[in-house]
């Protein structure tokens, strides 16, 4: 009853602007009739304003159109000739009055008359926001603009025959300043760069983060962010955000893709700036559980829309746009050995990681994949005698692991090596590896593309495929991976038949076993597993799988404070593997 109360009262204002010009053109301007009808008019509106005033507060254009139809019945009954002259100019005198009431009131220093609207769709807590302020600020001169040009209308010189059409093209006009009422909100809060607003309560927060959300960022979100706030408010509320939409309701929501629990003061300082996210998530001032990585989004999602911070992204070198990676025939690869040069193990080390991903995606194609881990080999490191080349050739003096190493590495289609990056290059147990692989080799010299090598002593594969899995902490990939990328790409170019597929390299790796960097994890192993599987099928390696696992989307300042916080409030290695999301899910044996 309320609502149907409030629409009679907002409709009828304008009822009596319609019936006023009706009765002066269907009269012809007879001014007896005029009076009756501004009398009948006036004082509805009159009533309504005062009414509404009271129990809303003021209305600039209610306000607007009472001083309209008070101007004109005082002009009506003392100065009928100017009353006359006025209501045959009625509807010019009408957006007159609006545009009045749209253009004036900034200029000392009042709020916009489009605030009487906005504050009918917003939480209070919105009202405050610098953001709320500027885009009715605009909103409001638009709006002074179309009554500016619904008054140019009316002063046309047109036709009688036409009067209908002066009379309805101001509504056309308003029609469009209805649309863009209604889309220009979102459109300005995406392109205004608003400074980070200061909220006095976690509740204030939270009903304004809606009307802040970055659009482009939401594409393809589908989230539900619950709070559980404690310490000076206690209350629980949840953001839903889909379609590019987000909206906030009280309560618990029975299945959040995460929750997060903090202690008001903690998230204020935290949505303020005045304390570090990640850090005091580190900390454990506050816990999410489900998605952490979420958390990483927030930023994105509700932080400024020009944070003039640099990403990391995917950086391709001029040397790398050069490089081919090389393909095999389709089937060809059927027995893959994985060579681990890594020593942290399968649990937590992002290389193995990798690695591991790629055999279970080529088991999948019907592959068979052994992994050595060099760690637990025993294998002497090279003098440099050339016994094996001389007085046993093809057999090395020290009998321990390698031996065997040296067969399987000859009899497997495709050689996975897995090295941490260990001083821009690979570690001490894999670089044992290489040199002890000499006997596979003959000592002689010959020319194959242009470069001098030595050939192969067994042609027990006329081609061999070659991949490689690097991890390390640093974010950038040029400059870190340069000179173990020129290793391997010059082993692949010095034997014979070898086919270098692929080199996965993955920056920021340390942080990688951190909950919040759920997402960036399943994405690596998602690239890694499909490019185990198109090696068996298809014989080649897509660049985009190498480039997934290289994409960093972390601001790098902010991906530098986390990780110097990480290692400071770190209590030796016991602490990481305690904190650690253990990787290992199926390593392949």
């Amino acid at each position: 009853m309320k609502k149907l109360i409030g629409l009679i009262l907002n409709i009828l204002p304008f009822v009596m602007v319609a019936l006023f010009n009706t009765v002066g053109n269907s009269s012809d301007f007879d001014l007896i009739r005029l009076k009756k009808a501004v009398a009948i008019c006036f004082l509805p509106v009159l009533a309504v304003t005062v009414y509404q005033g009271i129990k809303e507060g003021l209305s600039y254009l209610k306000t607007a159109l009472t001083v309209v139809f008070a101007f004109l019945f005082a002009a009506l009954y003392l100065f009928p000739d100017t009353g006359i002259l006025l209501s045959r100019n009625f509807m010019t005198v009408f957006y007159a009055g609006f545009f009045s009431a749209a253009f004036f009131p900034p200029l000392f220093k009042l709020p916009p008359f489009t605030y009487e609207f906005a504050k009918k769709t917003t939480p209070s807590s919105v009202w405050k926001l610098e953001s709320f302020k500027k885009i009715n600020m605009i909103i409001n001169y638009i709006w002074a603009f179309i009554f500016a040009v619904c008054i140019g209308i009316t002063l046309l010189p047109i036709p009688v025959d036409y009067a209908l059409l002066q009379f309805l093209a101001p509504f056309l006009v308003i029609g469009t300043g209805f649309y863009l009422n209604k889309k220009l909100p979102v459109i300005l809060n995406q392109k205004l760069d608003i400074e980070k607003p200061v909220f006095e309560s976690v509740r204030a927060m939270l009903e304004s983060m809606p009307f802040g959300l970055n659009r482009e960022a939401a594409k393809g979100v589908d989230a539900v962010v619950q709070f559980i706030v404690s310490g000076n408010e206690d209350f629980s509320g949840y953001l839903v955000i889909k379609n590019q939409l987000c909206s906030y309701h009280e309560g618990v929501h029975e299945k959040p893709s995460c929750t997060i629990k903090t202690p008001s003061d903690i998230w204020l300082d935290v949505s303020s700036g005045k304390r570090n996210g990640t850090e005091a998530f580190l900390e454990k001032l506050f816990t999410v559980e489900g998605d952490g990585s979420f958390l990483l989004k927030m930023n994105e999602l509700f932080g400024s829309k020009k944070t003039g911070k640099k990403k990391t992204g995917v950086i391709i070198s001029e040397k790398e746009k050069k490089f081919a990676y090389q393909e095999m025939k389709s089937g060809q690869i059927q027995k893959i050995l994985i060579i681990d040069g890594g020593h942290r193990g399968k649990k937590f080390s992002k290389t193995t990681l990798m690695a591991t991903q790629f055999g279970l995606g080529a088991q999948t194609e019907g592959a068979e994949v052994e992994t050595v881990f060099l760690k637990d080999k025993k294998i002497h490191a090279c003098t440099g005698c050339y016994t094996c080349w001389t007085k046993t050739p093809g057999k090395c003096i020290f009998q321990d692991d390698m031996e065997e190493l040296l067969v399987k590495t000859r009899n497997a289609d495709l050689v996975v090596y897995a090295t941490p990056l260990f001083v821009f290059s690979m570690t001490s147990t894999l670089k044992a590896y290489f040199d002890r692989i000499i006997p596979n080799l003959k000592p002689y010299l010959e020319t194959q593309a242009g470069l001098t090598c030595h050939p192969r002593r067994y042609e027990d594969k006329k081609e061999q495929g070659m991949v490689v899995f690097s991890a390390a902490g640093f974010p950038e990939i040029e400059r870190n991976f340069d000179s173990l990328s020129l290793t391997f790409k010059n082993i692949n170019s010095h034997f014979n038949g070898s086919r270098l597929l692929g080199e996965f390299y993955l920056p920021c790796a340390e942080i990688l076993s951190m909950p919040v960097f759920k997402d960036r994890l399943e994405k690596v192993k998602h690239a890694c597993f499909e490019a185990g599987r198109q090696a068996v099928r298809e014989g080649k390696i897509a660049l985009q799988r190498i480039h997934e696992v290289r994409e960093v989307p972390y601001d790098l300042n902010e991906f530098e404070k986390s990780a110097n916080f990480f290692w400071k409030s770190m209590e030796g290695k016991a602490s990481f593997y305690e904190s650690a999301v253990p990787f290992e899910e199926g390593v392949v044996k």
